[in-house]
């Protein structure tokens, strides 16, 4: 089991050695989010299936630490929490009956980072563009799932069964029987820093890109000989906003 005090408390240990032996840049920051959820759900059963995801609002808050290497080149260490949404709606037709699903999903993940910066000039005191690029983990912390059933008949369009489960919780590391609490993904992002004298402001855009999947494939295998493996990725697009306060001389 995953335990998620124990992995931010060693990355925050891991920040506070790295900015009491380098010269750094503080960057705290926020910003606003669209994710889209993206799946390979698919099965067997159906005769015909329509998948559809809609992208969904969210925030962020967050530091950063900026570790100058060489030239422009930097590492960018950080960590923040965000809350993500998304939509699914999902139609599967089979001989008899129209199944649809309208779901959806929020959720507070806990997201450090580790990346690597460019500025088009290596002087920190002077306006720059610059560029990120590298992983990040998103650890969910929380949330929750509507899910509108509904059920009819190809024939009539009659209501055979409707259900609407609303609320349904993520709790995170303790919901690993059906979801995977902890993801990969990758950062690319661009961004500029405006010189403000001893400080900066800086904004970026940051596109992260899930690369594993946050539901327990396994949960799903061979139960009565339905046998599918539903993938669930995040795909976010972020805008950030933020300080870049720099520590020593």
């Amino acid at each position: 089991m995953y335990n998620l005090k124990k992995v931010c408390f060693i990355f925050l240990f891991a920040l506070y050695g790295t900015i009491a032996c380098a010269q750094v840049t503080l960057m705290p920051r926020v910003g606003g989010s669209m994710t889209r959820p993206v799946s390979n759900y698919t099965d067997d059963f159906y005769v015909s299936e329509e998948l559809n995801f809609s992208w969904g609002a969210g925030f962020s808050a967050g530091m950063d630490i900026l570790i100058p290497i060489s030239g422009g080149f930097s590492v960018q260490p950080g960590i923040g929490i965000a809350r993500k949404t998304g939509k699914v709606f999902y139609k599967g037709v089979s001989r008899s009956y129209t199944h649809t699903h309208d779901i959806k999903g929020s959720g507070f993940f806990i997201e450090p980072s580790a990346l690597l910066r460019f500025d088009l000039d290596a002087d920190q005191r002077n306006s720059s563009l610059y560029f990120v690029a590298g992983p990040t983990l998103s650890i969910i912390a929380g949330g929750s799932v509507d899910d509108n059933y509904l059920m009819v008949t190809n024939r009539s369009n009659q209501i055979v069964f409707s259900e609407n489960k609303s609320a349904l919780k993520i709790t995170g590391l303790e919901s690993q029987e059906i979801v995977q609490p902890l993801g990969l993904s990758g950062i690319v992002g661009i961004g500029y820093r405006l010189s403000l004298g001893g400080i900066a402001a800086f904004a970026d855009v940051r596109y992260q890109h899930g690369l594993m999947s946050y539901v327990n494939g396994k949960y799903f295998q061979q139960q009565d000989g339905w046998d599918f493996q539903p993938t669930l990725r995040k795909n976010t697009l972020a805008l950030n906003f933020g300080i870049a306060l720099p520590l020593g001389k």
